[in-house]
């Protein structure tokens, strides 16, 4: 959904933290701990992926970072939109990168529509970058897991970004 002076609309999303130690190879949790407990893992994604169907967000490309949650993240969300998005792997945006070279990236690689799939600390501390200039600002709704902010930006730049929408699992 881009606006009408060509702005990007950037949707972020957070996997499930893991250990530094293995991360690249950590998978998701299963779908669900049991019964009346809330998902967890593949169920946040595909969750949050059918939140972003119903509410218009249909992106073009899904990246995602280097990690194997973040590829299984973003397959899971393609899979609820029921077509065929383009899946992309960025270097660049996983725990180990700093914000602001996660930042670089994202602005030499993001186009309208993209959805990025990546990993905190570094997607609070962008997302209050764009929108508030400061990358220790307390984001609402709070990233926890499976959390997405759409943002309309049309520079990477400190407090030039708008919040469109955010989505959680838990709503």
């Amino acid at each position: 959904q881009a606006s009408d002076r060509g702005a990007a609309d950037l949707g972020v999303l957070r996997p499930l933290p893991g250990r530094r130690l293995r991360e690249h190879q950590r998978r998701l949790s299963p779908r669900y701990t049991g019964v009346g407990q809330p998902p967890t893992g593949c169920g946040e994604a595909t969750r949050v992926g059918h939140r972003l169907k119903e509410a218009g967000f249909v992106p073009s490309v899904i990246a995602h970072s280097t990690r194997r949650r973040a590829k299984q993240t973003a397959s899971l969300i393609n899979e609820a939109f029921g077509e065929a998005l383009t899946l992309s792997e960025w270097a660049g945006i996983t725990p180990e990168d700093s914000w602001k070279d996660a930042l670089q990236t994202i602005e030499k690689s993001a186009e309208d529509g993209h959805l990025i799939v990546f990993h905190q600390p570094i997607l609070a501390q962008i997302v209050g970058f764009l929108l508030e200039g400061d990358p220790q600002f307390d984001i609402h709704p709070r990233t926890v897991t499976g959390t997405v902010y759409v943002l309309d930006c049309e520079h990477m730049l400190a407090g030039s970004a708008r919040l469109i929408a955010a989505y959680t699992p838990l709503d």
